[in-house]
């Protein structure tokens, strides 16, 4: 079933645009993410931001601008196409916010970036 579900998102999340700020970007937008392959190597949820953002200052080094930074959510990409998603625990599935950190951690596995171009033409 777990196959079934990452197939999936594979095969509709290649165009993709999250809704939950649908009013922003207009409903005709999409965000490209180019096909990747990754493993999707497990999804970790917290309990909480506050050890959220211990595990994000774990995994950077001190002095690093991103060691300071506080996440709502991250994802490891390795060299070798393995991908690690942290985030917190979703307590019932109508959590919007929390699901599109979900999706947009899951997006980067597949190859998205933050500095990616988007078209809103």
């Amino acid at each position: 079933m777990v196959k079934v579900i990452w197939g999936l998102l594979l095969a509709f999340s290649v165009h993709a645009l999250d809704d939950y700020d649908l009013a922003y970007f207009g409903k005709d937008s999409k965000v490209e993410v180019p096909l990747q392959t990754n493993l999707i190597a497990g999804i970790n949820f917290v309990e909480n931001e506050e050890e959220l953002n211990v595990l994000w200052k774990s995994v950077n080094e001190p002095g690093t601008d991103m060691y300071n930074w506080t996440v709502k959510g991250f994802s490891i990409v390795g060299k070798d196409g393995g991908c690690i998603v942290v985030v917190p625990k979703l307590n019932n599935w109508d959590e919007r916010d929390k699901l599109a950190i979900l999706g947009h951690e899951v997006l980067h596995c597949l190859g998205g970036e933050h500095n990616a171009p988007i078209d809103l033409d």
